[in-house]
């Protein structure tokens, strides 16, 4: 999908029972995603992913960079692709 806020626009083209992963840093900020998967009948998942040291300030939480989990999201793939 997207980043801020394409991934709304790629939901809805998305079919019925697709797989979303969500790589967010904490899972209680924005359920924004999750709750859109909900009504659209998608399968949400998430990758709780570290939040990068950076050396600008962000104006808003939704900018910050993340650390991926590689390790995490491939156990994830692994798992849903059987």
């Amino acid at each position: 999908m997207g980043v801020f806020g394409s991934d709304l626009l790629c939901a809805y083209q998305l079919r019925p029972g697709t797989h979303v992963i969500e790589l967010i840093w904490d899972e209680s900020e924005d359920p924004v995603v999750i709750r859109t998967c909900a009504i659209l009948g998608l399968h949400h998942h998430f990758v709780r992913c570290d939040i990068a040291q950076v050396a600008q300030k962000r104006r808003r939480k939704a900018y910050r960079d993340i650390v991926v989990d590689c390790h995490a999201l491939r156990n994830l793939l692994r798992s849903l692709l059987g």
